[in-house]
């Protein structure tokens, strides 16, 4: 599934490759109509790993996001929990800028809302 950034650079791209496990969201995220653009991604996730739990591999490269997208993050968070809860890897790298403080910080709230290690890389 590949949702491409819109045109005004108001809604990531969201790449989801389910055979391969692996998932990239990157760029912007301050679209009112954010939980619309998400809403279809997380439903055929959630679906997905429901059926056929695997490893998963989750790059996250936003520039900057609003807290709809938080909520919406937190949510895919918790469901990429359940799959490490069923004994498979979840693999979460989250890049920042360099000194970027506050996504690093943001990253660390993540990990102990849902119990998820991310590995925060800068670019």
């Amino acid at each position: 599934m590949i949702l491409p950034a819109d045109e005004k650079n108001t809604l990531p791209e969201i790449v989801y490759e389910e055979m391969k496990g692996t998932v990239s969201i990157k760029g912007r995220s301050i679209s009112p109509e954010v939980n619309v653009y998400f809403e279809e991604f997380i439903s055929y996730f959630k679906d997905c790993i429901q059926k056929q739990p695997m490893n998963l591999k989750v790059d996250i490269d936003m520039e900057y996001y609003n807290s709809s997208t938080s909520r919406i993050l937190v949510d895919f968070f918790k469901s990429a929990k359940i799959v490490e809860e069923k004994n498979f890897n979840v693999d979460i790298s989250w890049y920042i800028e360099k000194d970027d403080e506050d996504m690093i910080e943001r990253a660390h709230d993540y990990e102990s809302l849902v119990g998820l290690k991310f590995n925060v890389i800068e670019k």
